[in-house]
């Protein structure tokens, strides 16, 4: 078994291995869920991805195209993402997986250690993962906003968009990201991570604003290439929390994604975040994926990062 660079006469594996991994769940992955080859090249493009280094065809010793694997590495969040593998018909065994895992860390970067998001149903990849030795995490659920054709109705509380770094709430803005979703690091390098994702990674944020403080925000993006978005953060402050303001956030998402012409809106939370899927659930958020976190061993680190 061997990985090369996946190339133009590839497609047609990418998009059948693609829409088996979005349709049937014992072949499911949690992230990247991609309905086609189209799809998964936005994704690795919207982080700077070039294809012919993260994504990978698998061959067998016969030079047969007969999976796909790869690294999606965001350089913002510091965060690598494992894709599968994703094997074709006879090929997919626990043997494969196992060998194409392993042929896949010594691409990997130490750090950060690459993460695998697998549908639970995925039984399969399951077990590779872990006699592989990837460490079993927290679950993670994917939530689906179809657009409807008409716009929601105004958001409870008025809702502004942020200017830009130099808007007068953008440090405000930065900690309390930081602090609701735990960013690592110092308040600099808080301030530098939400920089790039307003002017590097095109990310559009709203916020609430009451007696004079930052009450709420959110953070969200549409994939170019695609008919969908993604929304990224939600964050109310404490002292603000069980007035309406992160429907009213939500709300103005969805409103945005209907001005958009998305198809859809995704996001992700954990399994256990009860609280949180409740208000996504009444904004009009329907669950779509349940998957488990491994993160990979230690790896000889020769992927370039």
């Amino acid at each position: 078994m061997r990985l090369r660079p996946a190339g133009d006469g590839d497609t047609e594996l990418l998009d059948r291995l693609c829409r088996r991994s979005t349709t049937l769940p014992e072949e499911g992955l949690g992230y990247p869920r991609c309905d086609n080859a189209r799809e998964l090249l936005a994704e690795a493009a919207q982080f700077d991805n070039p294809a012919d280094e993260r994504l990978l065809v698998i061959e067998d010793g016969a030079g047969t195209p007969i999976g796909l694997t790869g690294l999606l590495l965001d350089t913002t969040d510091g965060t690598c993402w494992a894709i599968g593998p994703l094997l074709d018909a006879a090929w997919r065994t626990p043997a494969y997986a196992e060998a194409a895992l392993a042929a896949l860390l010594l691409r990997a970067p130490r750090d950060p250690a690459p993460l695998n998001y697998v549908e639970d149903a995925n039984t399969l990849l399951v077990q590779a993962l872990r006699a592989q030795g990837w460490a079993r995490g927290s679950g993670s659920t994917e939530m689906e906003y179809l657009v409807p054709p008409d716009p929601p109705a105004a958001p409870a509380h008025p809702v502004r968009r942020l200017t830009g770094p130099r808007d007068p709430a953008f440090d405000r803005l930065a900690r309390l990201l930081a602090s609701a979703h735990e960013w690592p690091g110092e308040p600099g390098e808080h301030r530098r991570r939400l920089t790039a994702y307003v002017v590097e990674d095109g990310c559009r944020v709203a916020l609430v604003e009451q007696d004079g403080q930052v009450a709420g925000c959110a953070l969200w993006m549409y994939l170019g290439g695609t008919d969908f978005g993604r929304l990224e953060y939600v964050a109310v402050d404490p002292g603000f929390r069980r007035r309406g303001i992160g429907a009213a956030l939500v709300v103005h998402v969805n409103a945005d994604a209907h001005e958009a012409g998305a198809r859809a809106m995704y996001l992700s939370l954990g399994s256990d975040n009860d609280t949180a899927a409740r208000l996504y659930l009444r904004c009009g958020f329907a669950e779509k994926v349940r998957s488990t976190r491994f993160t990979a061993p230690s790896s000889p680190g020769r992927y370039p990062a």
